[in-house]
């Protein structure tokens, strides 16, 4: 595993055909609000009041996200995807969007603080109901910047919210001039609104760091996230500038091409993670890939005979043991081992994967348990559910059972914070396909003949849109996580696709073959 490792940048064929897979999901609620009527409010604090000109164009035509009904250009299943990243400072008044499982993208000149809160589905629903809202407490700010390079804060929440909201991809991408930017978040401190408009250009007055778009925003969005037709956050939103009469001009955010240099915490959450396997040498070969998928650097570990890993999620690996012990090994952000646990073994019962401080254990008699474990892999509490006889619990993630059926069915469990079963939701079975995994939001598929199938899932377990791509005959689909793939040829060779927030094929490179090495599993760092 030492040495060069070259890369293909061959681009392999993208094909997308007729659904083949079927769907089973509930109807969406009617979308019959107005748009909101915003008047009256202050702009964002960097700007006096007497300089408010954050509306672009003579109406004000942004909307509750429920009421959203796709006419704006950003599709309804777009937005009802991102709006769930999004929350609200409860203090200041800003906006910001989750970027992993605890850390909160936000704008610095917000002056982010510990003890502050965030609020999630501070939101109408589409008949004009509020919705139940969640507050998070900030723990720690881990950088803050408010000058005339950057404005820009990152804080860390208690709780971990993105295990039930979801995280968007940062991407240190400049979408083109026209291109159709999204920005969500809580314009004049009210319920969670969307706008879209077209980048303007980058030529802000606030600097080579900003772009200007003309897109709606008040006092409140400061601190948005403005997400590109992939749905990848390229943009943070700081400053007004836009006119309602005369030259539009537009609003400024910065560019996430800049920003994510910049930031020790942003560039290793652009930066994911490769596992590979050499079974005869008792190794594991644990890559850092930059956000092309190019590897960067690389650590190897060897284990003692009779410990397989059988899982990686953010900075954890869990192995198993021939006897039926499990090491949950806490990995530090260069691919060294920081310290591990170990559990068991436990009789009849075996450890299937750890996620998000979790660890799946299934019995022989088909029940299932669900750890909570602390920072160090420790055991907190446990809940254990009996699932109907022929079906098999066989992932986790995101506070989320998926469980495959001997006839090929598939349910997704929903639980609450403390691993109880709030709903579930059936799917299939489709002939040929096999559900591979699930993981924030996406349900991944492989059919016999060498096709993928992502499935986009809202948090309740619905379906929402699909994409396939394949086959591509002799390549086969070895797993997938956090918008990335692993297609793999019979002698190790492995291509290593990015994809959009619906599965949509964006990028790849190839790594291998390594005599010896196979890779298992992708995740994103957790810085």
């Amino acid at each position: 595993m030492r040495g060069s490792h070259p890369i293909s940048t061959d681009r392999r064929p993208v094909v997308t055909s007729a659904f083949p897979i079927g769907s089973h999901h509930r109807p969406l609620p009617a979308l019959a609000l107005a748009l909101l009527a915003l008047a009256g409010c202050v702009d964002e604090p960097a700007l006096a009041v007497a300089t408010q000109a954050t509306q672009c164009g003579p109406v004000w035509d942004a909307v509750g996200v429920e009421a959203y009904t796709g006419n704006l250009g950003p599709s309804v299943e777009f937005v009802d995807r991102h709006q769930l990243h999004v929350g609200y400072q409860v203090e200041v008044g800003c906006s910001g969007t989750l970027v992993s499982d605890d850390l909160f993208l936000s704008a610095g000149h917000c002056a982010w603080a510990a003890g502050q809160h965030v609020r999630f589905d501070y939101q109408n629903r589409a008949d004009g109901t509020a919705r139940p809202t969640r507050d998070f407490t900030v723990s720690a700010v881990v950088e803050q910047q408010d000058d005339a390079s950057f404005d820009y804060a990152i804080v860390r929440l208690d709780g971990q919210p993105g295990r039930w909201y979801g995280h968007a991809t940062v991407a240190a991408v400049d979408p083109p001039v026209g291109t159709t930017v999204t920005i969500i978040g809580h314009p004049a401190l009210q319920p969670k609104a969307i706008h879209a408009g077209p980048v303007l250009d980058y030529s802000s007055g606030e600097g080579t760091n900003w772009f200007r778009y003309q897109v709606d925003t008040l006092g409140g969005n400061s601190g948005s996230g403005v997400l590109d037709p992939q749905g990848r956050l390229v943009g943070l939103h700081t400053n007004a500038g836009c006119n309602q009469t005369g030259t539009i001009n537009g609003n400024s955010g910065m560019r996430m091409s800049q920003l994510i240099p910049h930031s020790q915490t942003l560039v290793q959450l652009s930066r994911t993670r490769l596992l590979w396997w050499n079974q005869g040498a008792q190794a594991i070969s644990l890559w850092n890939l930059d956000a092309s998928g190019d590897m960067r650097d690389y650590a190897e570990h060897a284990v003692d005979a009779g410990w397989t890993p059988i899982s990686l999620a953010g900075n954890v690996i869990l192995w198993r043991h021939d006897d039926g012990r499990v090491s949950y090994w806490r990995m530090r952000t260069d691919g060294s081992l920081a310290g591990y646990t170990e559990h068991g073994p436990y009789g009849g019962w075996t450890a299937l994967a750890a996620n998000d401080r979790r660890i799946l254990w299934r019995h022989t008699s088909g029940a299932v348990s669900l750890w909570s474990v602390n920072g160090l892999g420790e055991y907190l509490s446990h809940v254990e559910h009996v699932p109907a006889p022929g079906w098999t619990a066989i992932g986790y993630a995101n506070d989320t059972l998926l469980l495959r059926h001997t006839n090929g069915r598939v349910a997704l469990w929903t639980l609450d914070d403390s691993g109880a079963l709030l709903d579930t939701d059936e799917y299939g079975p489709f002939t040929g396909w096999t559900a591979l995994s699930y993981g924030d939001g996406e349900l991944i598929w492989r059919h016999v003949d060498g096709r993928m199938s992502t499935w986009t899932i809202d948090r309740a377990g619905g379906f929402r849109t699909w994409t396939e791509h394949g086959p591509f005959t002799p390549w086969t689909l070895a797993g997938g996580a956090d918008h990335k793939r692993v297609w793999r040829l019979p002698d190790g060779r492995v291509s290593y696709w990015t994809t959009d927030d619906e599965g949509g094929y964006l990028t790849h490179v190839e790594h291998g073959p390594f005599a010896g090495w196979t890779a298992l599993y992708t995740a994103s760092i957790a810085p």
